[in-house]
């Protein structure tokens, strides 16, 4: 996929929601799938493969692979229930983002995961992604 002309945000989420449902469905293509999603998050970003994860999945909006296996495996059938286990899904993912090291610039940018996982609006391109992720700079 082309980074600045090709597909829209919308279509590539797609096709990472594909990758996800596969994880939730095979449980033991786990570790094959963690390269792929991670990938995913990547390209629906429009990131260079130097990005960190981290910083992808933020800028996306994405739960890393294992917080959406451990909230799967809570899910129950009632709402109440969803709702519970997707809280405790950000709150997890918040603090593995205020615990890591890479990504620091974007966390400048985006310190407060939630307003940015639950978004109604605007898609990340590719000048977007680059604002979020600057190189290092060498001092």
């Amino acid at each position: 996929m082309l980074n600045a002309r090709g597909p829209k945000q919308p279509r590539r989420q797609l096709l990472a929601d594909v990758v996800k449902n596969m994880a939730s469905q095979h449980p033991s293509f786990f570790r094959g799938i963690k390269a792929a999603y991670r990938l995913c998050a990547l390209r629906v970003c429009s990131a260079f493969k130097t990005v960190s994860e981290e910083a992808a999945l933020v800028i996306v909006g994405m739960y890393p692979i294992e917080i959406l296996a451990n909230e799967a495996a809570v899910l129950a059938d009632s709402e109440m229930q969803r709702i519970v286990a997707r809280e405790t899904s950000t709150q997890t993912l918040q603090q593995i983002w205020n615990n890591t090291t890479k990504g620091r610039w974007t966390d400048r940018c985006i310190p407060d995961l939630r307003s940015r996982i639950e978004r109604k609006h605007g898609e990340v391109d590719f000048y977007l992604t680059q604002f979020l992720t600057p190189p290092s700079i060498q001092t």
